[in-house]
Formats: C-alpha cells, structure tokens, sequence
C-alpha cells in the first residue's frame, strides 16, 4: 500500500498525495539558498520513493538539480544529480526514522536565472511506502 506523504512538519503546508507533485520555482542563480519541505514518516513505512526532475515547462534547459532525502539530524540518506534532460529516481529506507527533509539545490545553471529565464522541479509522485 502507498502512503502520500502527510502535510510538512515544520514548513508551509502543502499536501502531496499520488499522482500529485511537490513543486519549486526558483528565479535564483547556483549556490543561492535551497529549497526543502519536512515531512513526518508514516507509521509502518520502510520506504520513501520519488520521481524526480525538471518541470519540461521550464525555459532554462541548462540546469543540473541535486534532490536529497536527509534524515532528522541533516544525514543525507541519499541524493541524485538531474537535469532537463535526465529525470530521475529517488528511492530511500526509512524504518525507524520519525522524519525526513526532502531538499533541493540548485548545481548548474548557464547565466543567472530570472523570472524568463527560470526553472521549475519537481519531486514527483511522492509516497511512503
């Protein structure tokens, strides 16, 4: 059985249920602050699983996007590299933990981004399972 994950612990709420995407727009250039939303872990779950990768609406194809699931002392658990191109997957244990970050950076961006030259990502269709 998949668990969406359940509104953030401690960021603005947003709700993330299957087939529904948990989503960043950022008009900032590489090394600027990162994104993250927390996330309380299910009882009973041993798993996060995600896509993920770069909205396909997103001028700026140049990006690369680093997506991290940390554990609640900043541990990274695991992370992975996208770009436009590339989507990816994420896929991490999560018994016994009583929460997780999801986190994302930008790594790459060819010139600095602006409100016509931006991106959008994506941690998509995200669950507990």
């Amino acid at each position: 059985m998949t668990t969406p994950p359940s509104p953030p612990a401690e960021s603005a709420e947003r709700e993330a249920s299957a087939g529904v995407s948990i989503g960043a727009h950022w008009p900032r250039r590489p090394g600027a602050v990162t994104g993250y939303l927390d996330y309380t872990v299910p009882d009973g779950a041993t798993r996060f699983s995600a896509r993920i990768g770069i909205d396909r609406q997103s001028p700026n194809t140049s990006a690369r996007v680093e997506f991290s699931v940390l554990d609640v002392d900043g541990r990274v658990l695991k992370k992975e590299s996208v770009t436009y191109q590339k989507p990816g997957t994420i896929d991490v244990p999560v018994s016994g933990l009583p929460r997780v970050r999801l986190k994302i950076a930008l790594l790459k961006s060819d010139g600095e981004l602006s409100y016509t030259h931006h991106l959008r990502v994506a941690w998509i269709t995200p669950a507990f399972l």
